[in-house]
């Protein structure tokens, strides 16, 4: 299993974000999407967008401060034949800094739409993601 597509969002960030074409070791399969004219930041509206830019069966949902190990995508390889995801959990942290890992999530796109995204009503930060994990 290997990463074949990576999105990022960037939400009306001032300054914008750089290109990757821009970047020294620009990746192929990094695309920037820049939503401009945002005056408020939406988490949920975020994600959704990224999800509605994804091409791939397999989703890996992180925030821009994350750091994978290497095996991770080897590591949360999805069941073919039942409805099944991974995601973060602050009540197994080890320590403060893992506790927000929350946010992290691998799963099947269908079963993300299938249950409608994430809910754009909920327009602070937090709880957006318990309430994805309760639905799928």
């Amino acid at each position: 299993a290997e990463v074949d597509e990576i999105i990022v969002v960037d939400w009306s960030s001032e300054p914008a974000l750089e290109p990757p074409s821009q970047l020294s070791g620009s990746d192929s399969r990094m695309r920037l999407v820049r939503v401009e004219g945002e005056k408020k930041w939406v988490l949920s509206r975020a994600f959704n967008l990224g999800m509605a830019l994804a091409c791939r069966e397999v989703v890996v949902r992180l925030d821009c401060d994350y750091r994978l190990a290497s095996d991770f995508v080897a590591q949360h390889t999805l069941d073919e034949t039942m409805h099944s995801f991974y995601a973060g959990n602050w009540k197994r942290a080890r320590d403060s800094n893992e506790a927000h890992l929350n946010g992290a999530l691998v799963l099947r796109l269908r079963d993300f739409w299938a249950v409608g995204g994430y809910d754009e009503r909920i327009q602070t930060y937090g709880w957006d993601d318990e309430d994805l994990y309760d639905r799928l």
